[in-house]
């Protein structure tokens, strides 16, 4: 299930935010307010963008299971509390 924010106008609904599902699917649609400020709306967007210029893109050609295992394998064990807790 994604959840995301959208506003509805005479009849059509737009999607604020960009959505990641390939085709079909069905949709419960949630009216939350009597009608959008169109400022806050272009405001809210505008400050989505800059953050995603910000933060830039995860790149890496591996596959989600490939950097996995690379992050289990590259762990080290931490020995330091061991000294403050035995007797």
């Amino acid at each position: 299930m994604v959840a995301i924010k959208g506003v509805y106008d005479k009849g059509e609904i737009t999607p604020l935010e960009k959505v990641g599902i390939p085709g079909r699917c069905m949709v419960i649609i949630t009216f939350l307010e009597d009608e959008v400020p169109l400022e806050d709306e272009k405001r809210e967007r505008e400050a989505t963008e800059s953050f995603l210029k910000r933060c830039g893109g995860w790149e890496d050609e591996r596959a989600p299971e490939e950097i996995i295992e690379d992050i289990y394998s590259t762990r080290t064990v931490s020995r330091r509390g061991e000294t403050i807790f035995s007797n």
